[in-house]
């Protein structure tokens, strides 16, 4: 009897979205063991909403099993990804893929695997699918990752394609998203179509979208070297030195250093040779070299 009434106070505190209230009794109930498989389903998801992550997915983990014993395996294949047990989640995936029955949105994480496994074909057909997603988020997702692949695969017309889905008015795409798919665009043409001056075009219109996107800073950074713009290319550096990581992040803090300290010298020769103090220009030149040649041999140290 008490639990009941507990039950429905909780439906109470959840109608005046009182979550805090109603995961709080739902819990004492769970420890109780008092708890349905229904019931447990809408704690994961009263967790969630907290803001107890670690919670809702411990429990994920707890249900995903029994689900998948009484055969709902859409639901099971949900909770395993909710738990991020991804070898049972890809195992339940794999069977409704081989029924043909995975929805649009078990599609798009079905093609992580695939990815990840290096499956490239398996995983272009399930994004494919994945793109019929009514989920805004998933759908620009998958073109997202379709636009990637079909980079990879020199396939330009669907990388553009897939890409301008992202960008069309009321796709739903957030600023971030706006950004990968300009860079994505960017891509195409730069390493399809060696079209540079286009590819600039776009990565800067995924840096309005988001300054700190990593690709196109990293790209830019590297369009500039290549073109001896070295004041272009440092502003860039520095934003990948400050969001990348591992190996990318050492390589771009070492190119920060020796911009930073070849850029001052770069305006020394200029002033010389607008002078035309050969000597001096000789003598500048040297400290430039030596100063590159000081930040190479300290990156080189950090790799090993």
């Amino acid at each position: 009897m008490i639990t009941n009434i507990d039950k429905r106070i909780a439906s109470s505190f959840i109608a005046d979205k009182k979550l805090k209230e109603a995961t709080d009794i739902y819990n004492k109930l769970y420890d109780g063991g008092k708890l349905v498989l229904e019931e447990k389903l809408m704690l994961v998801t009263l967790r969630a909403q907290i803001g107890d992550e670690e919670g809702a997915k411990k429990l994920a983990e707890e249900i995903a099993p029994e689900y998948e014993k009484k055969g709902a395996l859409h639901e099971a294949a949900q909770y395993y990804l909710l738990a991020e047990d991804k070898v049972n989640a890809e195992k339940v995936l794999t069977t409704l893929a081989d029924r043909n029955q995975l929805t649009p949105e078990e599609k798009y994480y079905y093609a992580g695997f695939k990815i990840e496994k290096g499956e490239i074909k398996k995983a272009i057909e399930a994004l494919e699918g994945a793109t019929a997603s009514k989920d805004a988020k998933i759908k620009n997702e998958a073109n997202l990752l379709l636009s990637s692949l079909y980079i990879k695969e020199k396939d330009f017309d669907n990388a553009e394609q897939v890409a301008q889905e992202v960008l069309k008015e009321g796709s739903g795409a957030d600023a971030k998203q706006k950004a990968r798919a300009f860079a994505n665009l960017a891509r195409a043409y730069e390493e399809l179509k060696g079209d540079t001056d286009t590819a600039i075009t776009q990565y800067k219109a995924a840096l309005k979208e988001d300054p700190n996107n990593l690709d196109a800073n990293l790209r830019l950074a590297s369009i500039y070297d290549k073109d001896g713009e070295p004041k272009k290319a440092l502003d860039h550096w520095k934003k990948v030195s400050e969001f990348g990581t591992g190996e990318l992040k050492k390589f771009a803090e070492s190119k920060v250093k020796t911009l930073e300290e070849a850029i001052p010298f770069g305006r020394e020769v200029k002033r010389e040779l607008e002078k035309g103090e050969k000597g001096k220009i000789q003598s500048s030149l040297k400290k430039a070299y030596k100063k590159v040649n000081e930040a190479v041999e300290k990156y080189n140290e950090a790799k090993e």
